[in-house]
Formats: C-alpha cells, structure tokens, sequence
C-alpha cells in the first residue's frame, strides 16, 4: 500500500496468509514528502482565518461590509500544541517556529530534540495549556477515541482543533457537543469516522458544518499532491520489483 495509514487492511489476516506486506512508515522515501505537513498547517490557517468562509461570503456578493464575520488571530499571538510527534507532527512544529508561535508537544514514545519545542509529559496538560491543539498520531487501540469529553473540559476555553490523522481518534458526538457549546472555538477535519464505508458519506459534523460557520472540513486530501504520489507509487512499485527479483533468485 503506498500509505503510511493501514486501517483500510486486515494486516493480521495478510500475515496469516504469508503475503509480504509494504506500507511507506519507515521507509526513506517518506521523509521526501511533505503534502499532508503541509496541508496541516494550510488547515490551521484556513481554520483560524475562516478562509473558505470568507470565499463563501465573496461569492455571496459579500466583501468588507461582512468583515465581522471572518475576523481571525494571529498565529504568533496563539500557542499551538501537537499531539504525535512524528513526521508530521515535526515538520508542522518547523512551520510553526517560523510563524514565532509558542510550541508545546506531546508523545510518549519520541524524546524531542528540537530547542524550540516544549515536550510536555502528559495530554492533559498540553490540552489545558494551548490555543491550537493538532492531532497527527497513527491510529490503534490506544489513540481510538482518544479525544473524548473527559479531554475536552481540559481545554482552554476558546481552543481551535484540527485533525489529518484519522477520524477514530476523536470522539465525534463530543466533539459537536463542544463545538456547540462554544468551548472549541473552531475545528478543522481532513477526516471523519467511518469514511471508508461504502455508500454515500453520511456524518452529523457534516451536517453541522452546512449551518455553522466553526467547522472546516475537507474529504481526506492533506496527502492528495501530484508530487507525493508520485513518490508513493514510485516506492511501491519498487518494494514490488525487489520481491520479484528476489523470488527469482530463489528459484
């Protein structure tokens, strides 16, 4: 699979069955590519500037008369939070440091480096302390669900989210009872649960996101760029190559 994400695979059944299995986690190649970090920070910024709102509003016959309605913050007055410090967890917190914002970061498994970073020991505590929290952990059982409410009234009052992980991780119920209620500000989804059922996408946030105007939420492409396909597939094929020479040399 030229993803790093493996959910849409029964991986335990492939073993089984002895099929050698590729994914990009791991791989050199991944490093070379930055389309969902940088569609990260694109989301942050869409989220907290209400950009497709503003775009909505202009083809509404809308411009600076509606200028209440799509007042933002700037991202060096905000404090941003990341939560999974991997690949793309690292390079949003680059971005970040170039926009001069507060960096505070989460995960257990990966001992920062970087000066500019401030790694907190627990959830609760980055959740209660930042103005932006972003979600970029892989999903298993322990990040299933992982933000719920007992999480959400931890938070700053005012807190924008924003998630290119996967939908699982948040508890969606809660989220929309937060984001009603105010105490999240704004949310910003490249994921939802459930997406990968076949038949036509049907999900409460969406139909919240038609009548509010604190929802962004787009249809899984943070990693949809010509050039990181192209990478992937490239990859892909070239685990497949490997195997087959490989197979060869046996025989």
């Amino acid at each position: 699979t030229p993803s790093t994400g493996t959910n849409h695979l029964d991986i335990d059944n492939i073993l089984k069955r002895g099929i050698e299995f590729f994914c990009l986690r791991g791989t050199d190649v991944l490093d070379t590519i930055t389309a969902s970090s940088e569609f990260t920070f694109n989301l942050i910024l869409s989220t907290i500037r209400k950009t497709p709102f503003a775009f909505n509003g202009v083809l509404n016959g809308n411009w600076r008369g509606a200028e209440s309605l799509y007042r933002g913050r700037e991202l060096s007055s905000l404090s941003i939070g990341i939560v999974g410090f991997g690949r793309i967890g690292g390079n949003v917190a680059r971005y970040s440091n170039a926009f001069r914002m507060s960096i505070y970061a989460y995960d257990p498994y990966v001992k920062i480096k970087q000066s500019y970073v401030n790694q907190v020991s627990s959830l609760n505590e980055l959740v209660s302390t930042v103005d932006i929290i972003v979600v970029s952990v892989h999903l298993n059982a322990e990040t299933n669900g992982m933000l719920n409410s007992k999480l959400f009234d931890k938070m700053k009052d005012g807190v924008y989210l924003i998630n290119t992980s996967r939908g699982a991780v948040i508890n969606e119920g809660d989220l929309l009872k937060y984001l009603t209620n105010g105490k999240i500000l704004a949310a910003g989804l490249d994921v939802l649960n459930n997406e990968l059922v076949e038949g036509e996408l049907q999900s409460p946030l969406i139909e919240y996101a038609k009548n509010n105007d604190n929802l962004v939420i787009t249809p899984h492409i943070a990693g949809l760029t010509f050039d990181s396909e192209e990478k992937a597939q490239t990859a892909a094929f070239d685990a497949i190559k490997k195997e087959l020479l490989t197979n060869e040399e046996i025989e």
